[in-house]
């Protein structure tokens, strides 16, 4: 006989072991659909502004207090570094209050634009459950790319900014 306790752990074992599942999992459990246009936000700059001549954005979903958002902020900066003359522009955006962010953009250095709070969360808005979460938006606001922050390499990002000048 299998307890509460036994289910569960049998049902998230399944998630442990095929990795590759886990991102279309957690794609289906966050509401971001490719093809969707990104909705208007209202959140606030602590660093850096929205860049509406990139050919593609990045908007990383993060918050302070989560542990593989915050190990992921090398990735992107690294990201930010290679890809920003090739059109790339990247956005953590943290529904939390432009103080808490603001004081936390400092301390961990992160080199990207970075935005917080507002009446109209885009994490909310979008149904992003589950932290962090990355999307790639072109240049027309269409959702094209959304997963982990960890599994963008340089290979999909080139790929996919090839793919957003072919679409002109």
């Amino acid at each position: 006989m299998i307890d509460r306790r036994g289910f569960l752990g049998s049902l998230l074992a399944g998630f442990v072991i095929a990795p590759p599942a886990a991102a279309g999992v957690t794609d289906w459990f966050n509401g971001v659909k490719l093809g969707a246009t990104m909705p208007d936000h209202d959140a606030t700059f602590v660093q850096g502004a929205w860049n509406g001549s990139a050919s593609l954005v990045l908007v990383d979903f993060w918050a302070t207090w989560c542990a593989p958002c915050i190990t992921a902020i090398p990735h992107l900066n690294a990201i930010h570094d290679r890809f920003t003359a090739e059109g790339l522009h990247v956005v953590g955006v943290s529904d939390e209050t432009v103080e808490v962010v603001a004081l936390f953009v400092t301390r961990k250095g992160m080199r990207y634009a970075v935005a917080a709070g507002g009446e109209r969360p885009l994490r909310k808005t979008l149904k992003v459950r589950a932290l962090p979460y990355a999307m790639l938006v072109d240049a027309r606001r269409r959702i094209v790319w959304r997963g982990q922050p960890e599994q963008l390499d340089d290979a999909t990002l080139r790929a996919q900014l090839d793919a957003v000048r072919a679409a002109g």
